[in-house]
């Protein structure tokens, strides 16, 4: 395997020895030198990635390729309601770095005050820089009211979660 296809690999493999062991088995019983094209195939994406990047693309005012990762999530059956929730603390912690670096604290005072990696902190401060506040607030409000409406409301989960992309999306005159 080339150093492109280990990259991949670890790029989509969480810090977890079990599954690493799990999905290094696999990898051995494929009969041809990995590719990366195979390694895409066979190993999933970790889904914490997969929210950062579409909370990413929704801070970028990117519809349809916020709402391609999400039919990818749901493809590979995660729950709408999971990820709602998932989707809902990516947005919460941008909130929080923000409102913690606008009161002067570093990213690692940060990271160590809330128990999390540095890096998380850094690519949550980065998309902070693009909306405001007040925004971030009223998605979170979105957000509570989603979660309600999926735990208790008969209704059509994956297209109340688009619909909530698209509400979102339709401020954009609110991002900075």
């Amino acid at each position: 395997m080339d150093r492109y296809c280990l990259n991949e690999l670890l790029g989509r493999l969480p810090i977890d020895l079990l599954n690493w062991q799990n999905e290094l088995a696999k990898l051995q019983l494929h009969p041809q030198p990995l590719d990366l094209d195979t390694i895409r195939k066979l190993i999933d994406r970790n889904i914490n990635d997969d929210v950062f990047s579409l909370s990413d693309n929704v801070l970028a005012k990117n519809l349809g390729q916020s709402l391609l990762i999400f039919n990818d999530l749901l493809l590979r059956n995660n729950d709408p309601i999971g990820l709602a929730a998932l989707l809902a603390n990516n947005f919460r912690l941008i909130y929080q770095v923000k409102n913690w670096t606008t009161h002067g604290y570093g990213e690692a005072q940060i990271a160590q005050e809330f128990g999390i990696h540095p890096y998380r902190v850094k690519l949550a401060r980065q998309s902070a820089r693009r909306i405001s506040q007040e925004l971030l607030l009223e998605i979170l409000h979105d957000f509570a009211i989603l979660d309600f409406r999926l735990k208790n409301v008969n209704c059509d989960r994956k297209l109340e979660f688009e619909l909530l992309l698209i509400n979102i999306l339709e401020r954009k005159n609110a991002f900075t």
